[in-house]
Formats: structure tokens, C-alpha cells, sequence
């Protein structure tokens, strides 16, 4: 399936039997969740798109990556960071990755973020899920991450 969100100018591919879930609040424009693995499994893996406008034109991709490494560090119950480094979204716009493990409650999750920069927004792909079965999911996020397309390069129609 094709989500298109021609206000956020953005697309993105998902697979047709998970469920797709539109917001409107503190910069969130989807969700996308897997389908439950049985009739027990409550804590479905998700891929969560963020659009938010940039505070200040010149602030560098890496300067955002760290403030939001050091939110994540302060907000979160045994935050580890993983892994960090430098990919591209949307074809070959500069981005970073950054992969940690936390704690909810008893549960370990384990969670991927995309960032990237481009004209005057920034755009924050999060995928989470919990720690046994994140490798399980990543492969099929990989790909949506790679079919992730932004802005007006005439992807976008209504």
C-alpha cells in the first residue's frame, strides 16, 4: 500500500495488512503498526513519522541529532545507545540513524530513528518495537524507510 500525506508532502510504502493510524498533534502524521503476531500480543511494532519545522534555518543535521540523543538520554529509563551514524531518506538526503534500547515498565524495547533535514523541515522516522523481535520486523521497515519520499520532486499528487 501507498500512504500519501500531500500536506506533509510526504509518501511512503507499508504493508497492506498493517494499520495505518493519521494524527495531527505535536508534530505526528502517522503511525503504522504490525498486525498482532496472536490473540495476546498487545505490543504491536510500529514505524511513527514526525514533520516538524525547523527552529532556525542554519542549524546543522548533526547539532539536531544530538539534542535529540540527549533528550532521548534524559526522558528514558535505562537508555543505551547502540549504534549512530550517518545515512541518507528520501533518495540521497543527509541523515542520521540512531539505534538504542530502554526500558517500559518491564518490557525492553528496542527502537530505530531516521532524521534528516530538508528545506525548512525536519523529518523524524521512529521504529519501535520490543527488543526479542526487533530483527524479526526489520527488514520490512527497512524498506519503507527506503521508500520514504518527501517534498516536490512530483511524487506528491493529490
Amino acid at each position: 500500500m501507498i500512504y500519501k500525506n500531500p500536506t506533509y508532502r510526504i509518501r511512503i510504502q507499508y504493508p497492506s495488512d498493517w494499520e495505518q493510524l493519521e494524527f495531527n498533534q505535536r508534530n505526528i502524521v502517522v503511525i503504522f503498526r504490525s498486525p498482532p503476531e496472536n490473540s495476546s500480543d498487545t505490543k504491536l511494532e510500529n514505524l511513527l513519522i514526525q514533520v516538524g519545522n525547523l527552529p532556525s534555518q542554519n542549524i546543522p543535521l548533526n547539532e539536531i541529532a544530538s539534542a535529540n540523543i540527549n533528550a532521548l538520554n534524559q526522558s528514558l529509563i535505562d537508555f543505551e545507545l547502540i549504534e549512530l551514524n550517518a545515512t541518507t531518506l528520501s533518495g540521497n538526503n543527509p541523515a542520521h540513524k540512531v539505534v538504542y534500547t530502554n526500558r517500559e515498565g518491564k518490557d525492553e524495547r528496542k527502537t530505530m530513528q531516521v532524521l534528516s533535514i530538508k528545506e525548512d523541515k525536519v523529518y523524524l522516522i521512529t521504529y519501535t518495537a520490543e527488543a526479542s523481535r526487533y530483527d524479526r520486523y526489520l527488514p520490512t521497515i527497512q524498506k519503507m524507510i527506503d521508500s520514504f519520499r518527501t517534498g516536490d520532486s512530483g511524487i506528491i499528487e493529490v
